[in-house]
């Protein structure tokens, strides 16, 4: 099962957290969260797909989590979600998503 609504993943899913510098406006944030979906789509570890969610919490707070569970999550295929991430903040305003 790949992406899926964030409140329906496990309370120990990994979870990474993404903090603008303020609120994003409709714009980006159309434009982020269709850029994570994308990449939530298709992310996969060894050749299975995640069961993953993303939500996106006043305006400016990124949540990315993973069932590493469902798929034997681990390594590699957990390790690529804050990188894609940061190339959103780079497609979109240079100072809407920092990542760290």
């Amino acid at each position: 099962m790949p992406r899926t609504t964030f409140d329906t993943l496990p309370a120990d899913a990994r979870l990474w957290i993404f903090a603008a510098d303020r609120e994003l406006a409709p714009r980006e944030r159309e434009y982020l969260l269709g850029t994570v979906d994308q990449f939530l789509d298709h992310w996969q570890a060894h050749g299975h797909p995640l069961t993953s969610g993303r939500d996106l919490r006043h305006d400016r707070f990124l949540l990315i989590a993973v069932d590493e569970a469902a798929a034997g999550a681990s390594g590699c295929g957990t390790t690529r979600s804050p990188p894609r991430s940061r190339r959103c903040r780079e497609g979109s305003s240079p100072t809407a998503i920092r990542c760290g």
